[in-house]
């Protein structure tokens, strides 16, 4: 970081600098006003070399090197951005780590250090997240504080007014950062939110329910009735949870009720057939390391959850059941070139492959046909070649709004709030903010540029971007699976007694396939009366 501040004023001259030598050059342009070296250069000349002179004293410069850098000019005009500010949550991260494996010596041992992020992958993210927040402010039903009002304030002792959010992009192989977000201004709010903040996963928490069950042999055929449940609570209270357009759709095999994310078939499924502490365990095993409460809630995501926990928990889908650790350094070296630290991926088994990859396939038709296609194949204009698969996330009057939703070779969660949680739209207009409509179209608008760059546009100013990834190969169907025509209305065997439009094919770990074929007819047997006889 000091080194790339250290070439934001001095160009390639600062290539050769060590850190600390990077650190004096920046602490010196980096000082009160008094001592600008813009406005006054010749008190940022004399406060350079004094600083100089104590380096030679204590032995970190020879006499040589502190003449020679006495001698470097400073800078004549000021640089045109602040190329340590495209990620400062990440960078803090970073210092941190350093800071609890090495102590001071990070500050004064010259490392080179090497880390995960990708320059062009933070900017992608970035510019989607800015239009994300930008669009849900300019909507008429948001009527709290904008960030805009709020651009003289150097910082903010807590809590924010206006509307935050945090992002995370990691390879899900290896775990390695490639794009964090922490919050709209690292300045005014230093709180991470991508590592510390923790809120309601909303139906971002579903996919650990279906997993459960199609991990304990429920097939994702198996039917529940849409209808209203009522749960006592330990209060003396009824619990009464609601889809979310309040309305039933009556029988649904599980597969639909993810993609459409309907309440009650996650409440049902979790609570009445799996069970919530095997749920619980699931999703803990997974990554979620924030408290699970065994309530029936949980099963919609009333627990809260860290968004850099979910990515993790989420990287286990696209590994087939491994999952990683996210990281963001690749390796340290010292003033020598010498690797004094390389940590490696992270990798745990947590999942089987068989009943991961049904539940892959059930996350990719959220984004096929569920409550993520409109946002992410239409609106953002995510090509279809390239493998999607995700769940949106919306907590109770749309306070928390979720994406989480991986290809092969990337994965990316993203989470708009307020910090103090509250509605992001007015309740008076009738309808509520959601993860499909806010946080989906961010999350695909991310994956377009990554996947599909940029087509240039002369008029509009707009310059062409190549993609930054290759379009990856879907995942393959791994032999062991059994594929099945069957009724989506009884997870019954498709048959010429049902509907040929409600037939479509669903993947069954050995021993889990319907026996029984679909009958939705009138059909009535009669048996054929037995003629002769008497008494």
């Amino acid at each position: 970081g000091f080194q790339n501040a250290a070439r934001g004023y001095l160009g390639k001259d600062a290539m050769d600098m060590n850190v600390a030598e990077a650190a004096l050059l920046t602490a010196i342009l980096n000082v009160p006003a008094r001592y600008d070296p813009f406005r006054y250069p010749d008190r940022a000349r004399a406060r350079r070399n004094l600083v100089l002179e104590r380096m030679a004293t204590e032995g970190y410069l020879t006499s040589a090197e502190a003449t020679r850098w006495k001698a470097f000019p400073l800078p004549e005009s000021e640089p045109v951005s602040d190329v340590t500010r495209i990620a400062p949550y990440f960078e803090e991260w970073v210092r941190q780590i350093l800071d609890d494996r090495f102590g001071s010596e990070i500050y004064s041992g010259g490392f080179r250090v090497y880390t995960t992020l990708d320059f062009e992958v933070q900017s992608a993210a970035r510019a989607a997240m800015e239009v994300g927040w930008n669009d849900i402010e300019a909507d008429d039903r948001f009527k709290h504080p904008i960030f805009a009002d709020f651009d003289t304030v150097a910082e903010f002792p807590g809590s924010t007014p206006y509307l935050q959010g945090a992002f995370i992009a990691l390879d899900p192989e290896t775990g390695h950062v490639k794009a964090m977000i922490g919050g709209r201004d690292y300045q005014q709010s230093k709180f991470d939110r991508a590592r510390l903040a923790q809120r309601q996963a909303g139906s971002a928490f579903k996919p650990f329910v279906y997993t459960s069950a199609i991990n304990t042999g429920i097939p994702a055929s198996y039917v529940l009735e849409d209808n209203a449940v009522v749960y006592p609570q330990l209060q003396g209270e009824d619990w009464r949870p609601s889809n979310f357009g309040n309305e039933f759709q009556g029988p649904m095999t599980i597969r639909e009720g993810l993609y459409t994310s309907t309440n009650m078939i996650a409440i049902k499924l979790g609570w009445e057939e799996v069970g919530i502490e095997t749920v619980a365990q699931t999703a803990q095993r997974m990554g979620i390391r924030t408290s699970i409460e065994r309530y029936p809630s949980t099963t919609i995501g009333a627990a809260e959850v860290i968004p850099l926990q979910l990515a993790e928990a989420y990287s286990a889908f696209p590994n087939m059941g491994t999952k990683v650790r996210p990281f963001p350094i690749l390796r340290v070296e010292d003033d020598a070139g010498r690797v004094v630290w390389e940590p490696q991926p992270e990798r745990t088994v947590v999942l089987d492959s068989l009943p991961t990859r049904i539940v892959v396939d059930m996350l990719q038709d959220v984004v096929r046909r569920g409550t993520a296609w409109t946002a992410v194949r239409v609106r953002a204009g995510l090509p279809y070649a390239v493998p999607a698969a995700g769940k949106t996330g919306t907590t109770n009057d749309g306070t928390d709004v979720w994406f989480s939703g991986f290809t092969p070779n990337l994965l990316a969660t993203l989470w708009f709030g307020m910090d103090n949680p509250q509605p992001i739209f007015d309740l008076d207009s009738r309808t509520v903010a959601t993860g499909g409509a806010l946080a989906a179209p961010v999350w695909g608008a991310f994956m377009r540029r990554v996947y599909a760059g940029v087509e240039g546009d002369e008029e509009n100013g707009v310059e062409e971007a190549l993609p930054l990834l290759a379009t990856p190969e879907d995942w393959p169907m791994p032999e062991g699976l059994n594929a099945l025509l069957v009724d989506r209305k009884t997870g019954q065997l498709a048959s010429r007694w049902c509907p040929e439009e409600d037939q479509y094919m669903e993947y069954y770990i050995p021993g889990t396939e319907p026996t029984e074929l679909c009958d939705r007819s009138n059909r009535r047997f009669r048996f054929p009366r037995v003629r002769g006889g008497g008494n």
